[in-house]
């Protein structure tokens, strides 16, 4: 199968070459792969039309056809040195069948050197900037709130690999502080996403390494998902702030393995969080009038709908919750408790002219690993065609007619070694219309610091 491989100048295929193979990307070093970002803008959705289309601006457009209706990037091993991403307006993938993105290990080394990409901080001092093909600056994070930004319509699920491949998004905590990033990493209303994932029919995750420091942020978040298989990896998110995790999963979710992974978290926010609140705009049933209302919900004909999580499995692991023995970027430097918030504030007063702003996290992490559902969902979210609605609770109310149902869920054979503050290690909770069968938490190794020991005594 012929591919796609860019040189300096970012050759196009011949229009004449096979459809089926022209959206299948090589990369071997870091400039073929900033050339291939700098072709995309921002813009509104394309037309289905062809994968690659070049308009009268010369601008490039990217987006599944029939006749091509699969992406796959291969990251070449390249010595060590990263591929940076640049703008994730490339990665804004919609209407995918099937998205493979990997890498081909070193020659030398087949269990250790795999390529990296790493989100560069294009505010932080001395930065490169680097132009579109209009010459406007690119920005790793200006499309929405994710950097691999996967979208599908509930009738067009897509199936995702990742495999062999390193992720890092490690500014600096100088930059952090002073807020030397670009706006949208301290929005107070984003939490930004590594890699975020609507409507899965598989999504399925091998070798790989995922680190971020320092940051909101969190690492794969998949919406609507079945078939989901994460084996062999690290996740390593040291946010020590309030928000971001290191796997979440919601809405709908059946068929999840999650095998023989290293977790590392320290701050805020779950590491694995699994649940549903009824906001399921892309329900099976197409119960929803559109994405942003419940009109309808209690009307008869919606009655009696089961939404089911099963068969979740999370096995054979090891979770580990401490401050690492140093950042990424220095070994030099200690980690800090918590990341000082004073310049992002002021950044966000003077961005959004409003006195929203992220609070200091206290040091000790809410919970841990959890398994949620529940038929509360805010208030302000819920439009019923009648004009009479309950003001019992001001903040929440209840979705009529929607039941969960949690079968097959396993934890078993994991090891927890906890060496900081934490208030619940794992948490499963669910509502009075929610049934539940099958449950198990067994043979699980846990290990607390000396924290737990001098808490326990006062």
């Amino acid at each position: 199968m012929s591919n796609n491989e860019f040189s300096n100048d970012f050759e196009i295929q011949d229009a004449e070459a096979s459809s089926v193979d022209m959206n299948n990307f090589v990369f071997h070093n870091n400039q073929e792969f900033i050339n291939f970002q700098r072709c995309f803008v921002d813009g509104h959705d394309p037309d289905y039309e062809p994968v690659f289309q070049q308009n009268t601006d010369t601008e490039l457009v990217f987006h599944p056809s029939n006749e091509c209706d699969h992406i796959t990037l291969t990251f070449m091993y390249n010595g060590g040195q990263p591929y940076q991403i640049i703008n994730n307006r490339a990665f804004y993938l919609k209407g995918f069948k099937k998205i493979v993105i990997q890498g081909a290990r070193s020659r030398k080394s087949q269990r250790c050197n795999i390529p990296v990409l790493e989100v560069l901080n294009e505010c932080a001092e001395g930065a490169p900037t680097y132009l579109d093909s209009n010459g406007k600056a690119c920005h790793s994070y200006n499309h929405d709130d994710a950097i691999f930004n996967i979208q599908n319509p509930h009738s067009n699920p897509v199936d995702v690999v990742v495999s062999d491949i390193e992720f890092r998004v490690a500014f600096k905590l100088q930059d952090v502080e002073s807020a030397q990033m670009h706006e949208h990493w301290y929005n107070p209303t984003i939490c930004p996403v590594l890699f975020k994932v609507y409507e899965a029919s598989s999504f399925k995750m091998f070798n790989v390494k995922m680190y971020s420091q320092y940051l909101n942020f969190t690492h794969v978040f998949i919406h609507w998902c079945e078939n989901v298989d994460i084996r062999n990896c690290v996740f390593k998110n040291y946010n020590a702030r309030k928000i971001g995790g290191n796997l979440w999963l919601c809405q709908r979710v059946k068929n999840v393995t999650i095998v023989n992974n290293d977790f590392y978290k320290y701050g805020n926010d779950e590491n694995i969080a699994i649940w549903g609140d009824s906001i399921m705009s892309r329900d099976e049933l197409h119960c929803y009038n559109s994405e942003n209302t419940l009109v309808g919900l209690d009307d008869e004909k919606y009655a009696n709908r089961h939404l089911e999580f099963e068969h979740i499995h999370i096995k054979n692991n090891r979770f580990y919750y401490e401050k690492p023995a140093h950042p990424f970027e220095s070994e030099s430097e200690d980690f800090p408790e918590v990341v000082d918030l004073g310049f992002i504030h002021t950044k966000q007063l003077s961005v959004w002219k409003k006195n929203d702003s992220e609070p200091q996290w206290d040091g000790v992490i809410d919970i841990f690993q959890t398994l949620y559902v529940s038929q509360h969902t805010p208030f302000m979210e819920i439009k019923f065609n009648t004009e009479s609605t309950s003001e019992e609770d001001n903040d929440h109310a209840i979705v009529p007619y929607v039941h969960f149902h949690i079968s097959d869920v396993v934890v078993c054979g994991n090891e927890y070694y906890i060496n900081s503050p934490m208030r619940t290690l794992i948490g499963y909770t669910f509502d009075n219309f929610c049934r539940t069968e099958g449950i198990q938490i067994t043979n699980n190794l846990i290990k607390h610091g000396s924290w737990a020991q001098s808490r326990n005594r006062s």
